[in-house]
């Protein structure tokens, strides 16, 4: 993947290259724009010259096209916000490149190289195409007749719509959870009103806890994601709103054991998540705080679950336990609800094994910080090869899921 500075994000979308010359076909080929985040001042001739691109009628025109959501009045562009640049990103095959840019290019190979070698010496790109194995071409520089048409129907960017904060559904499906979940079936209305800001430890740049399993490494954000995106199908399917703090719009619900791992997370701002990690827990407090603000008018209550995995000596077996706020009771009544639920279901699947989960107060930031009623959990020691079988069967994933869930139903029942 070719690494762009942090103001530098990728957005992917679908495109259907036909092209009949020498039968050659590119079809269903996986194209990437190159986007980047508004500064301050910026427009979008200052767009297209800072990427050296002509300022011409076209790239105007396609830029519109592809941010028609997202351009105001007088042709303004949105401090902070992502917006696709007419810039492609394919796949570099030296092999085969002069063969691509013969059939899609009106320009010479010569001539996206020295594109490609421009910005990498402007900073703009962090890897030069030969050690990233991708090549920029502007849109400008291809033959009219193969220039991408942009179809919503088939835009990924939609993880990131409009003020990318809420979780979107599309012809009754939920891309985010991935292709064998994407459906759900609306299951009651027991949620209706209430909000929820699900919130999967690390992700980004930081994959928390990392256990070893089998000659792989477990990450902590990939697994807490998995179990969040398991809790917030369960809590859709009955009537409630979800927030997702942290998106990976790549991995939705996945069934395997060891989850490949990466750093794709953003929040589900499209913004990325620092490496800093007073920076990335301020921003996270930020985004839930601000939707909080916005909906407090409306809904009946919102609650913000924190899920994470402990790191601790690996002969050190835990069971899921719990924080929440200092002075706030509806929080512990929430996590004691999910406490119990949790202990009546070991002692009615697993009888003699004992549950030794602990409910208490702790002031982390995202704890402190928050306004939301805040429960904060960790399911286990990623560290502990007994506790790793919670983690990485993905009928556990979901067990964990569905228990959480059935924890919150009561909870929500006891603070009303």
């Amino acid at each position: 993947m070719l690494k762009i500075k942090n103001i530098i994000h990728f957005s992917c979308i679908l495109i259907t290259f036909l092209v009949l010359s020498n039968n050659l076909i590119l079809s269903q080929k996986k194209i990437e724009y190159l986007t980047t985040k508004i500064r301050m001042g910026d427009g979008i001739t200052i767009l297209l010259q800072r990427y050296n691109l002509e300022i011409s009628n076209d790239n105007i025109k396609k830029f519109k096209e592809l941010n028609k959501n997202k351009i105001l009045k007088k042709e303004q562009l949105i401090l902070d916000k992502i917006y696709k640049l007419p810039i492609l990103i394919l796949d570099f095959d030296l092999n085969n490149f002069e063969l691509m840019v013969e059939k899609i290019s009106r320009v010479s190979s010569q001539k996206i190289i020295e594109y490609n070698q421009l910005l990498y010496q402007k900073g703009l790109i962090k890897e030069s195409y030969k050690s990233s194995g991708k090549i920029l071409i502007p849109v400008s520089f291809l033959k009219k007749e193969i220039v991408p048409n942009e179809d919503d129907k088939n835009d990924d960017s939609k993880f990131y719509d409009d003020f990318f904060y809420e979780l979107r559904e599309k012809k009754g499906e939920f891309k985010i959870f991935g292709e064998k979940y994407s459906k759900l079936t609306k299951k009651s209305s027991i949620f209706k009103g209430f909000i929820f800001y699900l919130v999967s430890g690390h992700g980004g740049p930081d994959p928390g806890a990392i256990g070893f399993k089998d000659g792989y490494e477990l990450h902590e954000d990939e697994y807490a994601y998995d179990v969040t995106l398991r809790l917030g199908r369960k809590i859709i399917e009955n009537g409630g709103k979800v927030f997702f703090l942290v998106i990976d719009k790549d991995d939705g619900i996945r069934d395997g054991k060891y989850l490949s791992t990466g750093s794709k997370e953003l929040y589900s701002t499209g913004d990325t998540i620092s490496i800093n990690q007073k920076e990335r827990l301020a921003k996270g407090a930020e985004i839930i705080n601000e939707l909080y603000k916005k909906n407090k008018k409306t809904a009946k209550e919102q609650i913000s679950i924190n899920i994470h995995l402990d790191s601790r000596e690996n002969k050190q077996k835990i069971d899921i336990f719990f924080y929440h706020q200092e002075n706030n009771k509806k929080g512990e009544m929430i996590a004691n609800a999910i406490l119990n639920t949790i202990k009546d279901k070991y002692d009615k699947n697993q009888p003699g094994r004992g549950y030794k989960g602990t409910v208490s107060i702790r002031n982390l930031f995202m704890i402190k910080n928050t306004i939301p009623t805040t429960v904060y959990i960790e399911l286990g020691n990623i560290q502990n090869e007994r506790d790793q079988i919670r983690f990485i069967e993905h009928n556990n994933r979901q067990a964990i899921a569905n228990w959480l869930f059935d924890g919150l139903k009561t909870g929500l029942k006891v603070i009303k």
